[in-house]
């Protein structure tokens, strides 16, 4: 009873979250989203796109999500071959393959970044680092090179020194909804590939141990045959 109790709740819960997120209108020929972040453990995303002119009037430029010059923060909206949803907190994207749902954001997932200048008065001196995830080929990339299944850091501290908190940093995973697997655990990156690759559904989670705000997203959700994407920049580490 408790535990239908509780299912109940979290459905409504969730209606009620996507019922408070505005459906707008967006030039889908146009349309741009980007999840790049611009300042350190920044959770970042935008929809941007020009409206059709219509003659005597010109077109005009809109933004929304997570910009200051936005004053539409939360948003859904429907093109020919996805759909997207963002709360402030959860990204959604649904295409009418995996292939058109990842190519919306480029295939890529930030799950780190820091940058600073080196002369910050001045703004000039701008460096910055961090690692992502690739929707395509389920490889996590840093700003240096793609960090490969079966790779142990303690073999490469120079590398390790280059990527702030990497030696921080665990990622977890399940598959079809299955146990809890270290993808990334104390420096040893473990052979997930072939699970990623020939499992319909998969389960990332992301957190940085000495900083856990910094962690940009902390979980991605992927349903291959429902095209399904969801990126969660809030969500609690899984025991199991």
């Amino acid at each position: 009873m408790q535990k239908f109790f509780f299912t109940f709740m979290i459905m409504v819960f969730s209606n009620n979250v996507l019922a408070e997120t505005p459906l707008i209108k967006v030039n889908c020929d146009d349309v741009l989203v980007n999840n790049t972040p611009r300042e350190s453990s920044e959770r970042r995303l935008v929809a941007f796109w020009k409206s059709s002119a219509v003659f005597p009037n010109p077109s005009e430029s809109h933004m929304v999500g997570d910009s200051e010059g936005s004053s539409v923060k939360k948003f859904k909206f429907s093109c020919p071959n996805y759909s997207l949803s963002y709360d402030g907190k959860v990204v959604e994207i649904k295409g009418i393959t995996y292939e058109e749902a990842r190519k919306v954001i480029r295939n890529k997932v930030p799950l780190y970044y820091i940058g600073s200048y080196k002369y910050p008065n001045i703004k000039q001196g701008f460096s910055s680092s961090g690692y992502e995830f690739d929707l395509s080929n389920f490889l996590i990339y840093s700003d240096y090179r793609a960090i490969k299944p079966g790779e142990n850091f303690n073999l490469d501290e120079g590398y390790v020194r280059r990527v702030p908190n990497l030696r921080n940093t665990i990622l977890g995973y399940k598959v079809n909804n299955g146990d809890l697997k270290p993808l990334l655990y104390e420096n040893q990156v473990y052979e997930y590939y072939e699970d990623f690759k020939n499992s319909e559904t998969i389960d990332i989670f992301h957190k940085i141990t000495r900083t856990p705000s910094a962690a940009i997203v902390q979980r991605i959700f992927i349903n291959k045959p429902e095209g399904l994407i969801r990126i969660y920049y809030e969500y609690p580490f899984p025991n199991q």
